[in-house]
């Protein structure tokens, strides 16, 4: 579970909550996801996208410039979806290189975080509730 305001991330066991770390880098630290062994990090103070071994906890920077980046999608070819409030969301290679694919802040249609199932990307629409979906093509 993240602390967007406490810059850390705590483990939830059975019996509640587990250990936790905090690291300044870890500011707004918003979406999570385990992915091949790792846990990426989204940022929202550091516009980041981060990956962190539970072992080692050691921060690797794999993109930054994502505004205030929330949720995390992993494709299969290895690069990676990440949104960000209030309204874009970007396409991340594995080598860091960002492109944004869609940015709906003008239309004041805000995205905050989303789910991929399969190839269909479901995006909440905080304003004006809705949900979005998308097709996700290879």
């Amino acid at each position: 579970m993240s602390d967007s305001g406490g810059a850390s991330i705590v483990e939830l066991t059975d019996e509640g909550f587990g250990a936790g770390w905090a690291d300044p880098r870890l500011g707004g630290a918003n979406g999570l996801l385990a992915h091949d062994g790792n846990i990426l990090v989204s940022t929202m103070d550091s516009e980041e996208l981060l990956s962190t071994r539970e072992d080692d906890r050691q921060l690797t920077l794999i993109a930054g410039g994502m505004g205030a980046a929330d949720g995390i999608a992993a494709l299969a070819d290895g690069s990676f979806l990440v949104s960000e409030w209030p309204g874009r969301i970007f396409s991340v290679t594995s080598d860091g290189v960002v492109e944004t694919l869609i940015d709906s802040r003008e239309s004041e249609t805000y995205i905050n975080d989303f789910i991929l199932v399969g190839d269909l990307l479901l995006v909440p629409n905080f304003r004006p509730g809705q949900l979005t979906a998308y097709r996700v093509i290879p």
